[in-house]
């Protein structure tokens, strides 16, 4: 789960967000995307690549 939040967090970072002057004016669930979704399932699955060793 953890894994999952931050592949969100980052695909919203990357998509970016809507600022004006000094504050956001998007919102609240402007982070909820597909694309922000697929990059925590991304994340998730690239984690778990990582985690199998290659036999010697």
């Amino acid at each position: 789960m953890a894994t999952f939040a931050q592949g969100m967090v980052l695909g919203a970072f990357v998509q970016g967000f809507q600022i004006e002057g000094r504050g956001s004016t998007g919102a609240t669930l402007d982070w909820l995307t597909p694309f922000s979704v697929l990059t925590g399932i991304g994340l998730v699955c690239g984690y778990g690549l990582l985690a199998f060793e290659a036999p010697v």
